[in-house]
């Protein structure tokens, strides 16, 4: 709508769109991986070629997410994610646009205070605020497109916007702000300034990288906050009566195993073993 064009009949065009794109080319991507049919291979490719012409097209590599101009890299991370998978599926394709893309974000976008990756972009290249919704959101991306560059933002979203208390941790919405009690379109209702979506987005990295006493910290505060109840052969957060997409999150974000890393250990005899491992894993979290 408010591009006041189809993002799909448009595919040729130079509109961005960037933000439907990506997350449609994202999750055929996954689909693919999880072992589904060929029937959207050739639109799969389709929406890569467009983003990867896009982005080449675009003066940093970046592309808005609505005609304001305003970039979003939250929401850049889908497009690099899709691009990836893509790669993972078909071979390389796009891998020297994702190196290109990272390297630029390292050089431009890292702000000098926190280290943290930027949340948006504007029209003048300026980034804004930290925010803790976008930066764990990023930081879990990072982690899926470069462990390395994504561990070392895991790192400064420790330094700057994790609080750590007992056998609780929870991301804080804003860098220097605690209000009791305010409501973000992205991380949803700010109490005491920690940010639930945040928290839940962070649990994702911290998963991915193995940080696993973070891990269970940041779980111990959603089951809190989350009014987690268990039953026989079901876990629900009660908040999520309300919020109906925190729960498919936090459960995405708890099941973001590394499993080339976390899984294919070798025993004492050098034999790997990735099955007892696995179950291991499974059974613990």
């Amino acid at each position: 709508m408010w591009w006041e064009e189809d993002a799909i009949e448009t595919l040729d065009g130079d509109a961005s769109h960037m933000t439907y794109i990506s997350i449609l080319a994202w999750m055929i991507g996954n689909y693919r991986l999880a072992g589904g049919d060929d029937r959207y291979n050739a639109l799969h490719k389709k929406l890569c070629d467009t983003l990867n012409r896009r982005m080449l097209a675009s003066y940093d590599l970046n592309l808005p997410s609505f005609p304001n101009g305003v970039i979003f890299l939250p929401d850049m991370m889908f497009a690099g994610l899709a691009l990836k998978d893509y790669d993972s599926i078909c071979g390389e394709t796009y891998q020297a646009t994702i190196t290109k893309w990272i390297e630029n974000l390292r050089k431009r976008y890292i702000e000098s205070k926190t280290g943290l990756l930027a949340s948006t972009i504007f029209r003048n290249l300026t980034s804004g605020k930290t925010s803790g919704a976008y930066s764990g959101l990023n930081t879990t991306g990072l982690a899926l497109l470069d462990e390395r560059f994504g561990e070392e933002q895991l790192q400064k979203l420790k330094d700057n916007l994790i609080i750590a208390f007992g056998k609780y941790a929870a991301v804080k919405e804003y860098l220097k702000e605690a209000p009791t009690f305010s409501f973000d379109i992205d991380a949803g209702p700010v109490v005491y300034g920690i940010s639930p979506s945040g928290t839940a987005f962070a649990i994702g990295a911290a998963t991915y990288l193995g940080d696993w006493e973070l891990r269970q910290k940041l779980l111990n505060t959603a089951r809190l906050a989350g009014g987690n109840v268990k039953g026989k052969r079901y876990q629900h957060y009660r908040l999520a009566e309300i919020m109906l997409t925190g729960e498919a999150i936090t459960l995405a974000m708890r099941t973001m195993v590394n499993f080339s890393e976390t899984c294919l250990k070798k025993d004492k005899y050098g034999n790997l073993n990735s099955h007892n491992c696995c179950t291991r894993l499974h059974r613990k979290h």
